[in-house]
């Protein structure tokens, strides 16, 4: 018996041990909503992460692949329902997603970079939407379509989907210990 629990402690110590290492949980997270958007500070940081458009595209918190994560919901609210009737109606909303990062401080000539993925509300990185790497000093954005649906059903009950998840990456592509400001918008 004592064979068994043993042989089985240390199969299950195996599994554990070569098991994929979960997603880090992102840096920061917001919403942003029409009229609301949604404004943060990055960390500041020293970072030369030259090999993530090179090399590898490489988050962590190392100078050589330092990258921040923002996990932004896009939240557009369906407005507008239609009465119930016989069948389920659904109405759908679509509109973008701008996110900008900038003022970088305490040095201006910071080259940091933006890069925009389809996410979930956990911040699983999905395929890449959009990408912003402009010169040292410049500000950088992107742009993201973000759609919300409703449906009505015969009862009158509603079902809602109005959010859009994008989970982003500060990239401190040549950055002497600075930082930025981050913000996320529905235009």
């Amino acid at each position: 018996m004592r064979r068994l629990v043993a042989s089985t402690a240390l199969a299950l110590a195996t599994v554990v041990a070569f098991a994929a290492p979960a997603s880090a949980a992102p840096d920061k997270t917001g919403t942003a909503a029409p009229g609301a958007p949604f404004k943060w500070a990055g960390t500041q940081a020293t970072g030369l992460n030259v090999g993530y458009f090179l090399i590898d595209p490489v988050c962590s918190h190392q100078p050589q692949q330092y990258c921040e994560t923002v996990l932004v919901e896009f939240n557009l609210p369906v407005t507008n329902l239609p009465p119930p009737g016989a069948t389920p109606q659904t109405v759908t909303a679509d509109g973008t997603g701008k996110v900008g990062i900038g003022s970088y401080a305490p040095f201006p000539l910071s080259d940091f970079d933006l890069v925009a993925f389809a996410s979930d509300a956990t911040g699983t990185k999905g395929e890449e939407l959009d990408s912003s790497g402009e010169p040292a000093g410049d500000p950088e954005q992107v742009e993201i379509p973000v759609s919300s649906t409703a449906t009505v059903n015969p009862d009158g009950t509603v079902v809602r989907n109005e959010s859009t998840w994008v989970l982003l990456e500060v990239v401190y592509f040549a950055v002497p210990q600075s930082n930025y400001q981050g913000t996320a918008e529905i235009v």
